[in-house]
């Protein structure tokens, strides 16, 4: 089932997917409009030298319910990043209710995972993606392969496999989330065998301090602040650097704005509007031209509807952007 994207992009006749992936290939990014629980990454390149276990599942089948205990387990896992790929199509509060009764904190990604070639029509299905950002396997009876991968890992987080001698001190602190004092444990190395490897961890800091912060910024202007508040939560981690300082703060400042609240409010019930459109154009018939355009200004008009409700928002101006979307289909359509 091909939730939202089927909404948004086969109605306006765009492509629905890519070429899906093969055991090998390097894997494809996607960015989701929606997101439950966002990741703090913008890109599996990001990632590099840890391993990712993305899963297709939903709520209304009876082995991924199973899993979501175990899956659980695997996102604490040191090193493993797991991303979900929400797959069904039903009313919105019923998977927000799962997620809180499953205590699922990894991420959930609502939607444009299908046209970056991970095909959400076996449900579950699992990618398993190397230290070396390949493809490694493709199926349902992963725990072999990931297995493998994990073993690969001596410091998770840190994209490298082994160091040297002189720096394993400075590693090890990296690993244990101490990375001001990995930094300062990296910048007093003087073994000229182990500089390269001091070099890497400073370096590896330095990045993913600059872009967290350049996330959230990011985020904030764009008033996603789900993805903001994300960031600065893992920002936050990073206490002791100069460029996280600000972190806690604006994470508390994010958390008490009655703006923000008006604007994750809205994106909330643009959310649920395009699950109740999903479902919709589920029961029409497609061949059907009548039934079409009646859903097409059924559509356009329940997110002009939206959009006047929220006008101001960022979630307002998106239902905007889909009424012209709308309106263009019925116009071509006569």
């Amino acid at each position: 089932m091909r939730l939202l994207t089927c909404v948004l992009l086969l109605v306006a006749c765009l492509p629905l997917a890519a070429e899906p992936l093969k055991v090998g290939d390097e894997a494809a990014d996607f960015a989701p409009g929606n997101w439950l629980n966002p990741p703090t990454f913008t890109s599996f390149a990001e990632l590099r030298g840890d391993v990712i276990l993305l899963k297709t599942w939903g709520i209304n089948n009876a082995e991924c319910v199973k899993q979501l205990p175990e899956m659980n387990e695997y996102h604490k896992k040191p090193g493993l990043h797991v991303v979900s790929l929400y797959t069904e199509v039903h009313k919105f509060e019923d998977l927000e209710a799962a997620v809180t009764k499953h205590k699922i904190e990894y991420p959930i990604a609502l939607d444009s995972f299908w046209p970056a070639g991970y095909p959400g029509d076996v449900v579950p299905n699992v990618w398993i993606i190397g230290t070396d950002g390949k493809v490694k396997f493709i199926g349902t009876d992963f725990k072999a392969a990931l297995d493998e991968e994990l073993a690969k890992l001596k410091y998770p987080g840190l994209g490298k496999d082994t160091v040297a001698k002189g720096a394993e001190a400075a590693a090890a602190l990296f690993v244990q989330g101490k990375y001001a004092d990995a930094y300062k444990a990296a910048e007093a190395i003087m073994d000229d065998a182990a500089t390269d490897d001091a070099d890497w961890i400073t370096k590896r800091i330095d990045e993913r301090v600059k872009a967290l912060a350049n996330r959230a910024e990011t985020a904030e202007a764009e008033r996603r602040y789900d993805i903001a508040k994300a960031a600065w939560k893992e920002l936050a981690r990073y206490a002791g650097m100069e460029d996280a300082a600000q972190a806690a703060e604006r994470l508390k400042k994010l958390n008490e704005s009655a703006e923000v609240k008006k604007e994750q409010t809205a994106r909330r019930e643009l959310i649920k509007l395009q699950y109740v459109l999903a479902m919709a154009f589920r029961k029409i018939n497609k061949d059907d031209a009548a039934e079409l355009k009646k859903f097409r200004e059924r559509s356009m008009n329940d997110y002009q509807k939206f959009a006047d409700k929220h006008k101001g928002t960022a979630a307002g101006d998106i239902a905007l952007e889909r009424v012209e979307d709308f309106k263009a289909l019925l116009e071509e359509s006569e």
